[in-house]
């Protein structure tokens, strides 16, 4: 009777999980098989692991937002990349080096929740925090050998490996989007427009609040700008990631530099660090720039993208009622390379996910573009074609940081050095004194990705394009970028719809 009360109470406490934490996550196969077996045998016991951790990871709010867990395989972890790639594996070795990739990813995001987690979260179920990530990975190989033994097992796991869109049907049904979106379409058309006007006017001529100030990477060293180190040369490698320290020098060299037009301290690059009080800031003091290794799936083969974001304390208010204004701001930048290391496609946005821009090469030709009242591709700037290594200057006006143009320089004259820091590392950031609950590491961003403190009043009303929480700053993952239509940054075939290769 024991074992049949435990196992009643097992079933229950996992319903309830995949109930806050996603549809399906332990509801379907192979999980829903592994729930009810008693907790003596191997695959009940580990399937209770990980849905004890999720649930006190729930509970306690530090969920890691930046991929989703698989549903029916919550050991594995999956973001748009990865579900693409899904879909392509056919052969066994594409099969299993998928599920090496789903497991790392899993292992990291959990690794940081452990880490978040206060002191009472652990119950006997879950150990101590020392010994739990190694239970953790001992079962996800256990559980990947039983639920993978069946041939036919990864089919459903492609289908499971798919994530959701990051916009909200309800929203859009309660907002009555097809009309709302009539006036979001005009308000985007007239944005592009004052956009293209700036990009119109020459750089000596658009008008400044205060001094330009130059932020530029340090030196990358020796840097061979081939791309074997990651994989992805002349082939369709599925190895999407390499050797950190050669990734790193790799994205110094692409890196580019900032001319910010400084009117106040809103307009200093600077480091995301929680202050003594608990709270998140920006540190003007450590000028620093986070990159990421990123992925897209362009002209049939795929192709390696650094992106870079600059973090701002904040988007100064305009005089008057600014809807658009508040704590944290910032840009960033993506660079698409070919497999020679020539740039092909640099694109922007916001954090929010807002103001998404292209700026092609003359390495790729724009495809033509049904009439739709969709957002677009919009390309204020065409460039000609980018070697690796040559400088980019991001000229950002002051107070929005908006990008107003993007210059090919030569030598940059007494620059301020930004450091390049792994845009990862915002996932679990040091706090300067334990909480009460014994914590001493935090995440950027909340269990829904968003920057906590960056809301905007816009949220207010731009809520019938289904975008939940417009104007905050979101996580790596988490950006859609357009209110009319949908549109993803991290969409690895986005590219392949405006653009081909010449």
């Amino acid at each position: 009777m024991t074992g049949f009360i435990r196992g009643l109470l097992l079933v229950l406490s996992v319903l309830a999980v995949g109930g806050c934490a996603g549809p399906g996550v332990y509801r379907v196969e192979p999980a829903a098989a592994h729930v009810l077996l008693d907790a003596n045998s191997e695959s009940g016991r580990c399937i209770q692991l990980f849905a004890s951790l999720d649930s006190a990871v729930d509970d306690t709010g530090v969920r890691d937002a930046r991929a989703n867990r698989v549903p029916g395989f919550p050991y594995l972890r999956s973001d748009r990349p990865l579900a693409l790639l899904a879909l392509q594996a056919r052969e066994q070795a594409e099969v299993r080096e998928w599920v090496r990739l789903a497991a790392a990813i899993d292992e990291q995001s959990r690794t940081n929740e452990v880490a978040h987690l206060p002191d009472h979260a652990f119950s006997a179920d879950l150990g101590t925090r020392a010994t739990l990530i190694d239970a953790l990975r001992e079962c996800r190989e256990y559980l990947v050998a039983a639920d993978l033994a069946d041939p036919g097992a990864f089919e459903r796991l492609r289908k499971q490996a798919q994530v959701p869109s990051e916009y909200r049907t309800d929203m859009r049904v309660l907002g009555l989007y097809p009309l709302t979106r009539l006036m979001f379409a005009k308000g985007i058309a007239q944005w592009q427009a004052s956009t293209l006007a700036v990009f119109d006017t020459p750089i000596d001529a658009l008008p400044g609040k205060g001094r330009h100030m130059l932020y530029a990477p340090g030196a990358p060293g020796e840097v061979d700008p081939g791309l074997e180190v990651l994989g992805l040369k002349d082939s369709d490698s599925w190895q999407l990631a390499s050797r950190h320290d050669d990734v790193a020098r790799l994205a110094a060299l692409y890196a580019p530099v900032f001319s910010v037009d400084e009117a106040g301290d809103d307009d200093r690059i600077g480091a995301l660090a929680y202050g003594d009080d608990g709270s998140l800031w920006v540190d003007t003091a450590q000028p620093v720039v986070y990159w990421r290794l990123g992925h897209a799936y362009f002209g049939g083969s795929w192709r390696p993208q650094f992106i870079y974001t600059a973090w701002f304390p904040a988007r100064t208010a305009e005089p008057g009622i600014d809807l658009l204004a508040g704590r944290f701001d910032g840009l960033v930048w993506r660079v698409t390379l070919g497999a020679d290391g020539e740039p092909l496609v640099f694109d922007t946005i916001h954090p929010c996910g807002c103001y998404h821009l292209f700026f092609p090469t003359g390495a790729v030709v724009a495809r033509i573009q049904a009439d739709s009242l969709d957002e677009g591709m919009f390309a204020p700037q065409a460039l000609p074609r980018v070697s690796a290594g040559q400088v980019l200057v991001l000229h950002l006006e002051a107070g929005t940081h908006y990008l107003q143009r993007v210059s090919l320089g030569g030598e940059v004259a007494d620059p301020i050095a930004y450091a390049l820091i792994d845009d990862d590392s915002l996932r679990s950031l040091p706090l300067p004194r334990p909480t009460p609950g014994g914590a001493v590491r935090r995440s950027a961003f909340g269990p829904d990705g968003i920057l906590a403190g960056s809301e905007r009043a816009e949220r207010f009303l731009f809520w019938p394009m289904g975008v939940p929480n417009a104007g905050a700053m979101r996580q790596w993952g988490r950006h859609a970028t357009a209110f009319v239509g949908e549109r993803h940054f991290d969409d690895p075939e986005l590219l392949d719809k405006y653009f081909e290769l010449r």
